[in-house]
């Protein structure tokens, strides 16, 4: 029984917690940030970047 209610109480703070992480989102600017990277055609890996600011990929238009 013990066993049963660790395991109900470890589920319990791990949705809990899964929805704290969900909630903590802006969905609208991740949204609209999906949208305009959806619009290029092409992406291309960059092996250097000139600001700290960038990441990953270079796209162009």
């Amino acid at each position: 029984m013990k066993f049963l209610a660790f395991l109900a109480l470890f589920f319990g703070l791990s949705y809990t917690l899964l929805a704290a992480h969900y909630l903590s989102f802006d969905h609208k600017s991740k949204q609209d940030e999906l949208r305009e990277i959806s619009k290029i055609t092409r992406a291309n890996l960059a092996s250097s970047f000139s600001l700290k600011e960038q990441k990953g990929f270079v796209y162009d238009k």
